[in-house]
């Protein structure tokens, strides 16, 4: 088969079932989609941007693995979490603080400086980290792929298959549905009984009578 990559890009806290921003339905409704898309293409493995330790850091301590990492034991596929961790990110100096340090270093003023540092951080940060995801996926040799990442990377990514060789196909540029309210499902059936309630006392009362 030849290699192809469906690229998935989401927001982190989505991704890893953050339920004090996402609300369960918008949890659910991301599962199943995910589903759907594993279902219609036939994926064989998932590969998402993360490190296992930034998956409690982004789920604010609600989960231990990602949603996609939950689909793919309970279906019995190969998942990996390819982003390179914070030792690594450290020795090449492309940790965000790092790339600060050097933009201020370098710009004669505050205002190049942040020009420098968005620079430095799309050119010289991401582009390391998504040749290395892209490493990795060809690593790993099973295809069709489902890779999960953050939107920023999405049109990247794709440029960087095409360059090397690798069809790809993107799923979603950035699926961040409303989050909701976390805590306005536990609070519906309150509020409709109140409502009930409300209707309930609405009795048909006797319109006044106005005169022409």
């Amino acid at each position: 088969m030849n290699p192809s990559v469906f690229i998935f890009g989401t927001d982190h806290k989505l991704q890893c079932g953050n339920k004090k921003r996402y609300s369960t339905n918008t949890l659910n409704e991301f599962r199943e989609h995910l589903h759907r898309i594993i279902e219609e293409h036939g994926i064989a493995f998932i590969a998402e941007e993360m490190a296992r330790n930034r998956v409690f850091f982004f789920s604010e301590a609600c989960a231990s693995e990602t949603i996609a990492a939950a689909i793919a034991q309970e279906l019995d596929l190969i998942h990996c979490y390819i982003d390179i961790d914070e030792k690594t990110t450290t020795n090449l100096c492309i940790l965000p603080e790092q790339l600060e340090d050097v933009s201020k270093s370098l710009a004669a003023t505050d205002h190049n400086s942040e020009i420098l540092f968005g620079s430095l951080k799309h050119n010289l940060r991401h582009g390391i980290r998504e040749r290395v995801w892209i490493a990795r996926i060809y690593a790993a040799n099973l295809w069709p792929t489902l890779f999960i990442c953050g939107a920023d990377h999405v049109m990247n990514l794709q440029a960087l298959l095409c360059q090397t060789g690798c069809e790809s196909r993107i799923i979603e540029m950035d699926y961040d549905p409303a989050p909701g309210d976390p805590d306005e499902e536990e609070d519906h059936d309150e509020q409709q009984k109140a409502m009930d309630e409300v209707l309930s006392n609405n009795t048909e009362k006797d319109l006044p009578h106005t005169s022409d």
